[in-house]
């Protein structure tokens, strides 16, 4: 299963039913029904295509990534995680990608 979401643009990203589980907040948009009777969700306006399609990049990469641990608690103890290569290369980006 997949849900497709539509940016302010009227773009519209295919995302599967692993990456909307990882994205929970794509559960929450509100949706339309288009003319051809798809269901489509809508992104905020103010979310930029490009930041919105990095942010799915970002997802699918990790989607059989074991969760990462909730327990924040003792954050002085906690041991610091390593980035991966793609994760470096992929956050090196020009900030405005992501609308900053």
């Amino acid at each position: 299963m997949s849900i497709v979401v539509r940016t302010g643009t009227k773009t519209e990203f295919t995302v599967e039913e692993k990456i909307v589980e990882q994205m929970s907040g794509l559960k929450e948009l509100p949706t339309e029904t288009t003319e051809d009777g798809k269901q489509v969700s809508l992104l905020d306006e103010k979310i930029p295509d490009e930041a919105f399609q990095k942010a799915v990049e970002f997802y699918e990469y990790h989607k059989d990534d074991p969760e990462p641990f909730e327990d924040f608690e003792d954050r002085e103890t906690s041991k610091k995680l390593d980035m991966c290569p793609w994760d470096e290369k992929f956050l090196d980006m020009d900030p405005e990608v992501l609308g900053h």
